[in-house]
């Protein structure tokens, strides 16, 4: 007696396509209509041989087999704040992802960023909001929604926030594989042959983010036994003592299942090395993994005509009165134009430009072309250095701390402007020696990568037949 053939478990899956009916070489399947006019295959059990024909040419069953075997494929995840259209998270994510990928060429592992994006916390961008209105074709509603809301003051325009999203997306479907959207972190698993994941970097480790619900996500606790669990370089951005303390048993059970652990900055290694007998180490920023030159591509794909006249690009993420006050007297002496993106606040004058619709590939082209930078901007201050631009930081309270490091360990503690040191952007900077720094940091954050993604897949792939 011939197997039996079921084309679908539910009709509405079909297509109506015919390629079934048409390929069977014994007639067998006809196309019926149904009460709503559409049209599905039926197969005679008696004429059906069982060759199977019809799955193999039905474009919607191999869609489904296809999906499945990459499901199979041996997975790492990393996961990260790309969600946030933050330039910095979002080319870090990048760079790791392609780092790693790289690190794993040749041995059958699929790398892929997850799209984690929880509900966001006080003082950030909803995008879960923007999302909504997006989709649903009413950009304007989503702008009147963030009045008095999120510490953001409707500055910028629906138009002008489409267009830079629709840049982010460019660059996260260029140079990111990314997951479907997950909110809850129990879903990421899903039924994806993940061997390992890559909790970094950015400030994931943040002790707001500890405190909430999406401390499960961003410590990996939703992976199970025998997925590899990899730290690189996520960020506390937490230099109060009497804080981490009051969260050393949330850090505690957070780390206790890392195979292997790093941080970004060594001022946090003391405390969480004492919650733990596994080595802390400290790794480098992933912007830091790209040598400039690999850069190239980004720095192609912006989509910008450039100011012939040397200019100043200011990024500022809030308010800072000196650095608003510093920019205008510079251009004023210079005799250069500002280019700025300022989200939250700063008045640098009527013949100043802004850059509010850039894309993270913009971003990086103003840094690189500017004559001079300024910004209170972690990773503005990461570009500024790999691209060896005259530039200066001014203290920011919430990251002014890890750029304060940042700086310290290069030598550039100078470039800080504060309330207790005036900087000056004309200072010369040595910066053979700041790049042999970055080269020290880009070789020791590729060792240990190295070292924690050796041997995989160690976790064999799911048996195809179980399908």
């Amino acid at each position: 007696m011939s197997e039996k053939i079921r084309l679908f478990e539910n009709p509405a899956a079909c297509c109506g396509c015919s390629a079934c009916a048409a390929i069977c070489p014994k007639n067998a399947i006809s196309m019926h209509e149904n009460a709503e006019g559409f049209l599905y295959p039926q197969i005679d059990d008696a004429r059906c041989i069982a060759c199977k024909r019809c799955i193999a040419v039905c474009p919607l069953r191999r869609r489904t087999e296809e999906k499945r075997a990459q499901l199979r494929q041996p997975h790492v995840g990393i996961i990260n704040l790309q969600y946030t259209n933050n330039y910095g998270a979002s080319i870090a994510a990048a760079v790791l992802e392609d780092t790693v990928r790289q690190l794993l060429s040749g041995t059958g592992v699929r790398v892929q960023t997850v799209h984690y994006a929880p509900d966001f916390g006080s003082g950030s961008l909803p995008k879960r909001l923007l999302d909504e209105y997006r989709y649903a074709g009413s950009l304007s509603e989503f702008w009147k929604s963030l009045k008095g809301r999120y510490g953001y003051r409707g500055r910028t325009s629906a138009p002008q926030e489409q267009k830079r999203q629709q840049r982010f997306t460019l660059f996260s479907d260029k140079y990111m594989d990314l997951t479907p959207p997950v909110t809850n972190a129990a879903q990421i698993i899903g039924d994806t042959n993940y061997v390992a994941f890559i909790a970094g970097s950015d400030v994931i480790w943040h002790p707001q983010r500890v405190r909430s619900s999406r401390a499960a996500g961003y410590f990996l606790q939703f992976a199970g036994d025998g997925v590899r669990k990899i730290a690189y370089a996520p960020s506390l951005d937490c230099s109060d003592a009497a804080t981490l303390q009051k969260l050393k048993k949330q850090y505690q059970n957070g780390i206790s299942g890392f195979d292997f652990l790093s941080v970004r900055e060594a001022a946090n290694v003391p405390f969480l090395q004492s919650l733990t007998e596994k080595a802390v180490q400290v790794c480098c920023d992933p912007a830091f993994l790209y040598t400039p030159v690999q850069y190239d591509g980004m720095l192609a794909d912006a989509d910008l005509e450039m100011p012939e006249e040397p200019y100043i690009y200011v990024y500022t993420l809030s308010d800072s009165p000196r650095l608003v006050e510093y920019a205008k007297r510079l251009s004023a002496q210079k005799g250069m134009p500002i280019y700025y993106y300022a989200p939250n606040g700063g008045d640098f004058g009527s013949d100043a430009v802004s850059c509010v619709t850039d894309g993270p590939c913009e971003f990086l082209r103003r840094i690189r072309d500017a004559a001079y930078v300024l910004t209170n901007s972690y990773h503005c201050t990461v570009f500024s250095v790999l691209f060896e631009k005259p530039f200066l930081c001014f203290f920011r309270s919430k990251t002014g701390n890890k750029t304060q490091a940042l700086l310290e360990t290069l030598g550039l503690h100078d470039r800080m402007d504060t309330t207790e040191n005036t900087a000056d952007a004309d200072a010369p900077i040595d910066f053979a020696a700041v790049q042999s720094k970055v080269a020290a940091m880009r070789e020791a954050g590729l060792r240990y990568l190295r070292q924690a993604t050796a041997g995989l897949p160690e976790k064999a792939p799911a048996d195809a037949a179980a399908d």
